[in-house]
Order: C-alpha cells, then sequence, then structure tokens
C-alpha cells in the first residue's frame, strides 16, 4: 500500500527521535494505550499501561485503520490489528515491570508541516508471549489527527440528531465518548430526545448508544462511586421539568429508572459529596406558570443516597436559583454561587442573585458566602488552583436590550471573598472554559441578547490568571450557546451542537480545539 507524503513525513520525525526507556505497571490483562499530542508545532507522547507484568510489549503505528488480521503471525490466532500494516516495521518495544507508564521519553517533536495537516496516525499494541496465541492481550487501538495549534478546525464530523443542553459521559473503554440527550429545535424552545450517540475516534463519526428511560434535556450527570452515572430531572419531552431519575452502568451500557425527586427540576446542579450522596439544589420546577417561567425557580435541595436509592430534603437555599454554579471544595463542602430566581416584596419578581451560599455536608446546612460585585446566571467556572474559581460572564440583567455581562471576578474559598478579574471583551452567557497551559484559560462561544432571543457567539477570550488580564483568542469555526465538549485523552477539546447562528437554532455539528 502507498504511503502518504504526510505519512512519510511522520515517519522521517520517528525515525529521528531519540528513545528512553520503556516501563509499565501492570493493573489489567489487557493494557492500555493513550497518544497525546495532536498540535503543530508540538510533541508527541505515547504512553502505555495496565500490562500484565513480565511480558514484552509492543507497539505499532499506521497511517490508516486497518484491520491487519494476525493470522500470517499465527495461524490458529481469528484476532485482528484495529490498524493498518503499512507501517509495521516502524514499532517500539519494552518489558512490562512494575512501577510507572510505559512511554516514548522524551517526547516526539511534531515539525510544522502543512502536509500532517487532517493527517491521521494510527497507534496499537500487543504482547508477548501469550498463552493461547503466539501474541498475548492486545491494546485498545489509539489514533491522532493532526492540526495546528491554538486554533478549531471542522471535520465535517457530524451527530445524527440536532442537540443542546447535553451531558458527555467517558465510555467504559476510556477512548470513547457519549453524547446523552438534549434538545433539538430552538435553543429555548427545545424538544427533549432520550437517544444517546457515541463518538469513536477511529473512524471520526457517531454510531447509536443504549436509550435512556426517559427523554431529557438540561439534565444533571453525576459519577458515583461505584463508576455508575446518575442522570437527574431535566425537561421531558413536553418541555416540563420532571422529577424522574436513572443510573447509566458502564459495564451493563444500560440506563434504569431509579427513584424520583420530591420536586421536578431543570437547571438544577448535582454535587458528589465525600459521603457518597448527591446534592441536588434548586432548579425550575414549571417552564409554563404565568406570567415568568422564573418564578417556579425552588430553594429546595435534595440529597440522593446510592445505597439505599432514596432522596431526603436538604436544607433549603437562602434564595431561590437557577442556571447557578455549584463547586464542590476540598473540605467537603460545596459552593452555590448566583443564578436566576426570584424576590418575594408582596408579588414574586424575577431576579439575578450575587449571593453566594456554602454547604456543609457535616452539619446538612446552609450559610451564607460572601456577595459577588456582579449578579449572574449561565456561566461557567473555571478552577484557577489553590482553591481559586473564576466566575466570568454569565446572564447578567433581566431588564437590558443585552441581558449578558462582560464582567469576571475570582472567588478564593480559603478567604471567602471575591475580587475583581476585569471584563471580557465580549458580554456572553450559556458559553463554556477550557484549561490553557501556565494558568490560561478560554472562554469560549456562548450567546448574547435577551432569554427570549439569544444570539450564539464564535469569539473566544483568554483569561491569564498570571496577570488578571484578558486577550483575545482564536475563532470557533461556528457559532455555539449551550453546546456539549469533553477533554480527549490525546489533548485536544471536542466541540458539539449547541444552538448556532441569530437564532441559535440547534446543530448537529462539532469542531475541535487544539490547544
Amino acid at each position: 500500500m502507498a504511503r502518504s507524503a504526510s505519512s512519510r513525513s511522520f515517519r522521517c520525525v520517528l525515525c529521528a527521535a531519540a528513545l528512553g526507556t520503556l516501563a509499565a505497571v501492570a493493573h489489567s490483562q489487557s493494557p492500555r494505550l493513550a497518544a497525546r499530542g495532536a498540535s503543530l508545532p508540538g510533541t508527541l507522547e505515547l504512553v502505555m499501561d495496565e500490562g500484565p507484568v513480565g511480558l514484552t510489549g509492543v507497539l505499532f503505528l499506521s497511517g490508516n485503520a486497518g484491520p491487519t488480521p494476525l493470522f500470517p503471525v499465527d495461524p490458529r490466532d481469528p484476532r485482528s490489528l484495529d490498524i493498518g500494516s503499512e507501517a509495521l516495521g516502524i514499532s517500539f518495544s519494552g518489558i512490562f515491570v512494575p512501577g510507572g507508564a510505559w512511554s516514548i521519553r522524551p517526547s516526539l517533536p511534531l515539525p510544522n508541516d502543512p502536509g500532517l495537516i487532517g493527517a491521521p496516525l494510527f497507534f496499537q499494541a500487543v504482547t508477548f508471549p501469550g498463552t493461547q496465541y503466539l501474541l498475548g492481550p492486545l491494546s485498545n487501538p489509539s489514533v491522532i489527527r493532526f492540526a495546528p495549534a491554538n486554533a478549531f478546525r471542522t471535520r465535517n464530523t457530524q451527530f445524527v440528531t440536532p442537540r443542546a443542553f447535553f451531558p458527555v459521559i467517558p465510555r467504559a473503554d476510556r477512548f470513547r465518548w457519549m453524547i446523552v440527550g438534549g434538545g433539538i429545535g430552538g435553543l429555548l424552545a427545545q424538544v427533549a430526545q432520550k437517544t444517546t450517540e457515541i463518538y469513536d475516534p477511529l473512524t471520526d463519526g457517531f454510531l447509536a448508544g443504549p436509550t435512556m428511560t426517559t427523554e431529557r434535556s438540561l439534565h444533571t450527570v453525576t459519577q458515583l462511586g461505584n463508576g455508575r452515572w446518575l442522570l437527574v430531572g431535566g425537561v421531558d419531552r413536553l418541555n416540563d421539568p420532571q422529577t424522574a431519575c436513572e443510573v447509566f452502568d458502564p459495564g451493563a451500557d444500560a440506563f434504569t429508572a431509579v427513584a424520583p425527586m420530591n420536586d421536578p427540576r431543570t437547571g438544577h446542579t448535582a454535587t458528589l459529596l465525600p459521603n457518597g450522596k448527591v446534592l441536588v439544589t434548586g432548579g425550575l420546577s414549571d417552564l409554563n406558570p404565568t406570567p415568568n417561567p422564573i418564578l417556579s425557580t425552588l430553594k429546595s435541595t435534595e440529597i440522593y443516597d446510592p445505597a439505599t436509592n432514596q432522596w431526603t430534603r436538604g436544607p433549603d437555599m437562602r434564595v431561590p436559583r437557577a442556571a447557578h454554579a455549584a463547586i464542590p471544595l476540598a473540605n467537603g463542602k460545596v459552593v452555590l454561587v448566583g443564578g436566576v430566581g426570584w424576590i418575594q416584596i408582596l408579588i414574586k419578581i424575577p431576579s439575578l442573585f450575587r449571593e453566594i451560599d456554602v454547604y456543609d455536608p457535616a452539619t446538612n446546612t446552609i450559610a451564607p458566602g460572601p456577595l459577588m460585585a456582579q449578579a449572574r446566571a449561565a456561566f461557567p467556572v473555571a478552577e484557577l488552583g489553590g482553591g481559586r474559581y473564576l466566575f466570568a460572564g454569565g446572564l447578567g440583567s433581566l431588564l437590558a436590550a443585552d441581558q449578558t455581562t462582560a464582567q469576571a471576578e475570582v472567588y478564593d474559598a480559603s478567604t471567602n471573598a471575591c475580587t475583581p478579574a476585569g471584563n471580557m471583551a465580549r458580554a456572553r452567557g450559556l458559553h463554556a472554559a477550557l484549561p490553557l497551559a501556565n494558568r490560561r484559560w478560554l472562554l469560549l462561544g456562548g450567546a448574547y441578547g435577551t432569554i427570549d432571543a439569544p444570539t450564539a457567539l464564535n469569539t473566544t477570550e483568554v483569561y491569564d490568571a498570571a496577570t488578571n488580564s484578558w486577550s483575545a483568542g482564536p475563532a470557533m469555526t461556528s457559532s455555539r450557546a449551550g453546546f456539549g465538549l469533553f477533554a480527549t485523552p490525546n489533548g485536544n477539546f471536542h466541540l458539539m451542537g449547541g444552538g448556532n447562528g441569530p437564532s441559535s437554532t440547534v446543530v448537529n455539528t462539532t469542531e475541535w480545539f487544539y490547544p
């Protein structure tokens, strides 16, 4: 099979690289393989661990996904490698011994070669000797696709059903991801779905996943201590908040209904507590009340115990909150920040909140925290390290022509205080925050405008925690608000769906950010 120019170029890089020692720790029968780094220029690190102690591990690479049958090596072996055979002459080997990860050191330099852009490189490892066959257990296959650094890139990879406001769950193999539910249609007039879709990096495509027990959008997903995932509330197919909850079991690859909550909720938070229980706070309980759905916002909290499959009432928050943030601290407490809700002055009046509450699981109580400088809702939280958290943007007004804010501040859990962090160039809400190197964060996408008429954005901004300053970031390939994302093992970020354009119509497109 003929090699592409990009394959030949990368082969030269590999041949010129100096390889360090290889070692791996044994935890399971099959080794786990990961390739880290795909940005140009940059570096590539190949890591394999969890292999059988005492066996030899051999790592192969290829320019295509194969498969490559193993029967020419051993006629008894019915298995195949999930990579092609044209570059199997390039390989690295080492003995699995306890203590450390098997990796190529130093990391391989990746040149700024335009011929590599868009090219995939597939990896897989085998162990030797085997017991049943000549070769022992095979690792998972892995792949990277090269692109310029500090840029967004689309490969026209789309999922089947357009979706917004959905979570992403890593699969049991830890190399594929599942988008769970979400709504189709308009960003704020959506129809919730009960389907899931799985992204497979080997094929760079989506396939159908298991079906949930009910339709959900604007729901939460929390990983429990036993590895299962708890799905809580969200809107149903009629766009009504629901009490229904379910658990996804990665081992069975199936969803199962569990006990419902006491109150219907959407736009709530769900946080795993140190004792293995899950704290659920606030949310909207009705999207149809007159004159304003915000008046259905809840003060209540509830706690789910997976050991007993029961919900119990928790303490009320000081103010009703939806679209707020929940931050688990190292000491076990949970900080509840901002949100939209209502205040009572003879009648209920829609309001945004500056208030911060602190939940203490040891006493099952909520105490007041500091006030933010800016009331906000529908904003991301960036963990800066050292107990410091960045709040930037979000819904900041219920009356202005542009109801979003550009203001930012940092909450310090050690001092329980907020300090200014400047302003973004563009006010935005329903956006996301991604970690970069050197204490920097990328704030991306989202929307500006009003609650009823949001306009999605494709701009990004970079916050530098060292200088407490903002700068422009690279533009996304598409405007997105209320989108899903996950960090890939090879170091980039996959963005999916969300509302697009002035009408914020929900889309099925995806793109990647390469740091």
